[in-house]
């Protein structure tokens, strides 16, 4: 029964427990409460559920999102109705879409859905069906020129001041009305309908002239900032200069001590050896004799 596979565990516990031996102990597993209570209710399914307390009916209304009646007969009339509810879902589940749309316009119902969850569940509530217009989507109003030129004055469209009138034509107006006479056209514009509309002029666009011409001055400063620049760069480099030959005469005189004392030391070396065999020859000399 799918009514009692939607209960909670809990609720379902207190639903079994009437059908179980004083001495046994309320299963945990929910299949097994749901298969013990189908056993017993399925014969008389009325006739069980008023044999519940009111505490156990309210718990099974709950764990259905339904409305709880005050009085027991209303409750049990409102489980009994879901139950049909739950049951010809079950049963009509398994028929293909076309097949329900039949049925419910052999009922009189005018389903206009071809989902098949929409069809079953107005077909179960025996209700009509029929899905809200879309409302459709506003088009954004577009400015149309004017065939005439019309005159300037309040109502007057940018597209017209924009087609209908030359630049020096909007300008002579401004003047006339005392009104920023400068920049571009569209700026102008914008200053008429802020004008006809009272409201607060535009603020105008910041305008780039020319760069301003350096005095004699101030050229004369920046030529001696350059010259100094250039002067401490030159003097920087002239140092560099100068150490660069300081070290280079070191390394210079340190190669050359070495070349001399390693030609010392070989002009040394065969004078030592001469020395040494003398030595040796006058030893052999003493011993011979």
């Amino acid at each position: 029964m799918k009514l009692l596979e939607t209960l909670k565990r809990d609720t379902l516990k207190e639903v079994a427990r009437p059908f179980l031996p004083a001495d046994d102990k309320v299963p945990n597993s929910k299949p097994v409460l749901i298969r013990r209570s189908i056993e017993k209710m399925e014969p008389n399914y009325k006739e069980r559920l008023s044999e519940f307390s009111e505490d156990t009916l309210k718990l099974m209304l709950k764990d259905l999102d339904e409305d709880i009646p005050d009085s027991k007969d209303e409750q049990v009339d409102k489980l009994d109705a879901v139950a049909c509810e739950f049951g010809l879902e079950n049963f009509f589940s398994s028929f293909p879409a076309e097949k329900l749309k039949e049925i419910s316009r052999s009922c009189g119902l005018k389903i206009k859905s071809e989902s098949k969850n929409v069809i079953l569940e107005h077909l179960i509530k025996l209700e009509s069906f029929r899905p809200d217009k879309k409302k459709k989507k506003e088009k954004p109003e577009v400015e149309v020129v004017s065939k005439k030129k019309p005159k300037i004055k309040k109502g007057i469209t940018a597209i017209d001041l924009q087609s209908h009138f030359l630049k020096s034509e909007l300008v002579a107006y401004l003047r006339e009305h005392d009104l920023e006479t400068n920049g571009k056209k569209s700026f102008l514009i914008k200053c008429i309908l802020c004008h006809l509309e009272d409201k607060p002029q535009p603020k105008k666009p910041g305008v780039y002239g020319k760069r301003k011409r350096k005095t004699k001055k101030q050229k004369e400063e920046e030529k001696k900032k350059r010259m100094a620049a250039i002067a401490k760069r030159k003097s920087v480099n002239g140092e560099k200069s100068e150490k660069a030959e300081k070290s280079e005469k070191t390394d210079k005189s340190e190669k050359s001590d070495k070349t001399d004392k390693s030609e010392k030391t070989e002009e040394e070396r065969p004078a030592k050896k001469r020395n040494v065999e003398k030595e040796d020859k006058e030893k052999k000399t003493k011993e011979r004799k």
